[in-house]
Formats: structure tokens, sequence, C-alpha cells
């Protein structure tokens, strides 16, 4: 096979998951985020971007963020337990860097996206 023809293929694999990833940002599924703060250090630093993709399968060691009930902000925390109560999934969340878990539980449906990368 000729390079050209190689420098072609490849250019087009790199562009259809450029495409791919570019439409799941345009329909919600992918999102970014900027991390503020030390509560997740040393795995996150402040100011690093955070890449998440939107799903409903969480687990214990996941890094989420969610819209926190007992602060007007988006907290990016990782799941360190989670139980059901009448049918309905909560998670305890907690920082790396912090010395206790978030002060309440959180239910599922405030959990936004997994964070799967950062930067």
């Amino acid at each position: 096979m000729k390079v050209e023809t190689l420098v072609a293929i490849l250019f087009l694999i790199i562009t259809l998951i450029l495409a791919l990833f570019i439409y799941w940002l345009a329909i919600g599924y992918i999102k970014i985020y900027e991390f503020e703060g030390n509560s997740m250090y040393p795995t996150m630093k402040d100011g690093q971007t955070c890449v998440c993709v939107v799903t409903k399968d969480y687990d214990v060691g996941d890094i989420v963020v969610y819209n926190a009930t007992w602060v007007d902000k988006l907290i990016c925390h990782r799941i360190i337990a989670e139980y059901v109560v009448g049918g309905k999934e909560y998670y305890i969340l907690k920082g790396d860097n912090n010395w206790i878990s978030d002060p309440v539980p959180v239910p599922e449906e405030r959990v936004i996206c997994e964070v799967v990368w950062w930067y």
C-alpha cells in the first residue's frame, strides 16, 4: 500500500473520531468543566479541565460531577459508597483530599456525569 493511501486512511479515521466527539458534545453526551479547588488533590488540581460522559451507571470509585444541595454550585468528588432506600439509589461522595465525606447523601438524579479524563 502506498504511503499516500495510508495517510488518507489515517486522516479519515481521525476526522471521523473528531466528528463523533463534536456530535457527542453537541447533544450533551460529553460535558466539559473546569475543576476549582483542592478537594480532589492530588488526583485533580485547581484549574484543570474535566471531560465527562453522561451515563446512568455509576460505581464506587468513579469521579462524578453533581449538583449539590448543600452549596449552590457543581461539585466534583469520588463515589465512596452507594446504597438503595425505597428503590432509590444514593451515593456517598468525598473529595480525595477531604477528611470526611460530603455532608449529605446524593440521590442518583443529582449526578450529572462521570469524569473520564482531565488535563
